[in-house]
């Protein structure tokens, strides 16, 4: 169980310092960021790979 926290600990540390960089690169705040992964690219990215999955879908019962 330590080595579960310990390693949910590093990512959540990982991800929030490559926000933080993120948001000096293009000299916005941090929320900015997160409104902009969370709120546009996190749907966005769900958006298309369910829309992917679904076409394949499609293409599979297609060719039997």
């Amino acid at each position: 169980m330590n080595l579960l926290f310990k390693i949910t600990f590093d990512l959540y540390v990982y991800c929030t310092d490559f926000t933080i960089n993120i948001a000096k690169l293009f000299s916005i705040s941090y929320y900015d960021v997160n409104a902009m992964i969370f709120c546009v690219l996190w749907p966005a990215i769900t958006i298309i790979l369910t829309s992917i999955y679904i076409i394949q879908k499609i293409r599979l019962r297609r060719l039997k």
